[in-house]
């Protein structure tokens, strides 16, 4: 998709609808290059046409939105249970409504697991890409080349916290989930940055290691990690995604993190992962996909 096709979709996803003219008074895009960017996307069943507006005596203006009876993402998401593997897929169509939900429950994780959901639904939509979610312990790298290679289509397998980054512009994302290994990333200039050199840092011990209940182990592994990503990228802000925190803990990370980094602390905002953020993350990754 070009970076005019982009914009057009950006344009009415803020919008809902918008003439030619409109998207290119919008985009700052010549009217020509427009044209062009709307009848590829008319043609590939990304718009539909929804009425017309006056135009000071001339022909009328045609309106475009985008078409929501066409597939633009499939999202699946993969969790362990106990001995079992807990799976959601979801359709959503160009501006991240849900169309069809599904779960299901599997003894192990086969690279044709899914095919008979996505089959299920491919005939009655045209499938984008596909969005791929699991925790950190479940192998998903064969699964992801199977869907790519049946399907045709781009498979993404971004953390918890690049798809997180996309809502935080310009803000360095940092996830600290129980029992699994510190994730983070941010987003630059329109690209994504993925940190995948978190384990190898110089912490107390690997994150996924520490008991819920020790909290100084906790306080200061954040407080180090903080420090790190301070120094190298030199943010803003750090928002961090966690466990359901006390305050006086979240507190107690703020302290220690200023007196290592001598009082020059980020703004840190703590929020809890529930997971109705997490499917509105997932949403908005797929929806706003930026260059990695």
């Amino acid at each position: 998709m070009t970076p005019s096709e982009q914009q057009v979709l950006r344009i009415l996803r803020e919008r809902g609808e918008a003439t030619r003219p409109q998207l290119a008074a919008a985009t700052g895009i010549s009217l020509v290059t427009i044209n062009q960017a709307v009848s590829r996307l008319m043609l590939g069943g990304h718009l539909e046409e929804c009425g017309s507006i006056p135009s000071g005596g001339g022909r009328p203006v045609q309106l475009y939105r985008f078409n929501r009876r066409r597939a633009y993402h499939v999202l699946l998401r993969i969790q362990r249970d106990g001995r079992t593997l807990h799976a959601q897929l979801e359709e959503i169509d160009l501006q991240g409504t849900p169309i069809v939900h599904l779960e299901g429950r599997f003894a192990y994780l086969d690279k044709e697991s899914f095919d008979g959901w996505i089959d299920s639904i491919r005939h009655r939509h045209h499938l984008r890409s596909i969005v791929l979610s699991a925790s950190a312990a479940i192998p998903t790298d064969e699964l992801a080349q199977h869907l790519q290679a049946r399907y045709n289509c781009a498979v993404h397998t971004p953390g918890i916290a690049a798809m997180l980054a996309v809502q935080h512009k310009q803000n360095v994302v940092l996830c600290l989930p129980a029992g699994e290994p510190a994730d983070c990333a941010y987003v630059h200039h329109g690209h994504l940055h993925e940190c995948s050199t978190l384990a190898t840092l110089p912490l107390p011990c690997p994150w996924e290691e520490i008991l819920q209940h020790d909290t100084s182990m906790q306080e200061e592994a954040a407080a180090r990690l903080i420090q790190i990503l301070s120094c190298i990228l030199s943010p803003a802000s750090i928002h961090i995604h966690t466990p359901q925190w006390s305050s006086k803990l979240e507190e107690r990370i703020r302290y220690n993190a200023s007196i290592k980094l001598r009082g020059k602390l980020p703004v840190l905002r703590f929020s809890a992962l529930s997971e109705d953020y997490f499917q509105h993350a997932l949403r908005a990754y797929a929806v706003n996909m930026p260059q990695a």
